[in-house]
């Protein structure tokens, strides 16, 4: 696809069916429910006070407020603290081909660019989330099609961030070439097995996506230079970039009932299918057997000790779902993890 065209799309493009805002909007107010979800948590106070202290803002036009927290930081700073914050609930939106998270990083980048601009209308705001959406769509689509690694969210959602930025901004077509290809460039090409493997606040990667993905579009615009993004613009890609402005994938984002890793999701509406139809209750229940796939049967597999852990581990949130009929924050953190009933 011609560079031209997705620019065009990007920093201008409009007509976006009602269909594709009003699911932006269902996703913006589910994103912004597990920032809130997530504010308590550990991570996202570790990730704010960090954002705080070493991520200031030379001027104020240059600063934002933090979801959720009152202090402000720098734009990259800002959508860094709270990408970390959501990202470390794993409650955010999703969507099954890019194996993936997008909400977590765009969401917090528009809050954070958006504060420059008061006269931003909420239309305008949405249409700007569903193209950052759009866009890292297929940056993913286009990095699992050409690479056999499996990375993390922010190596793609990265693109969709510099892209937002841009069109805020009011970014030229050649400054956002550079902003892709910065992102691309600098994006956290993280290997998401290996935090399967090892759960910690390292998540999804999303956090350092929001920031690397800010912080492009600012560089661009300031006239630093990028190489093209090659999940843009190689020829090997085209057919991931096609269906841009025609094919809304926006629409088809999943919104998570559980805040636990997806791959877990199947076998915990199988259990409480089968508690609703059947009727026993833990005190019933002596062994549980799952039949999945591998990356869900690598899952955490022991009792866990921090809620990076309980939020990647299949056996707990069965045992949580017997115990509790529902899995919620309270149920993943803190004393819950010692739960001995779970």
């Amino acid at each position: 696809m011609n560079f031209d065209r997705i620019a065009e799309f990007v920093l201008a493009g409009q007509g976006m069916p009602q269909s594709a805002l009003d699911m932006a909007a269902t996703l913006l107010i589910d994103t912004v429910g597990v920032a809130a979800g997530a504010a308590g948590m550990e991570a996202g106070r570790i990730a704010y006070d960090h954002a705080f202290a070493f991520h200031g803002a030379g001027a104020p036009e240059h600063a934002a407020y933090m979801m959720f927290d009152g202090r402000r930081a720098s734009i990259p700073g800002a959508a860094f603290a709270a990408a970390t914050q959501i990202d470390n609930l794993d409650a955010h939106d999703g969507l099954n081909p890019t194996k993936g998270h997008i909400g977590c990083a765009v969401v917090p980048a528009l809050f954070a660019f958006a504060e420059a601009r008061p006269e931003l209308s909420a239309r305008d705001a949405l249409s700007a989330l569903v193209m950052s959406y759009e866009v890292a769509a297929r940056a993913a689509f286009a990095l699992h099609a050409t690479v056999s690694d499996y990375h993390t969210s922010g190596a793609w959602n990265a693109l969709g961030v510099a892209a937002l930025g841009c069109r805020l901004m009011g970014a030229r077509p050649d400054r956002l070439r550079h902003a892709l290809g910065i992102a691309e460039y600098h994006g956290p090409r993280s290997q998401m097995m290996r935090e399967i493997a090892n759960p910690t606040m390292l998540h999804d990667g999303s956090g350092m996506g929001a920031l690397v993905g800010a912080m492009a579009a600012l560089l661009a615009m300031d006239g630093f230079t990028g190489a093209p993004a090659i999940t843009v613009e190689a020829d090997d890609v085209e057919d991931c970039w096609s269906d841009l402005g025609k094919l809304w994938t926006v629409e088809h984002n999943y919104i998570k009932p559980y805040p636990i890793c997806r791959w877990a999701h199947a076998a915990l509406d199988a259990l409480s299918g089968l508690m609703r139809d059947h009727g026993f209750s833990a005190g019933d229940v002596t062994r549980i057997e799952v039949n999945t796939f591998s990356e869900a049967a690598a899952l955490f597999p022991g009792m866990p000790a921090t809620t990076s852990q309980a939020q990647y581990s299949l056996p707990f949130a069965l045992a949580v779902m017997l115990v509790h009929g529902r899995i919620g924050p309270g149920h993943i953190s803190g004393t819950a993890l010692n739960d001995p009933k779970v």
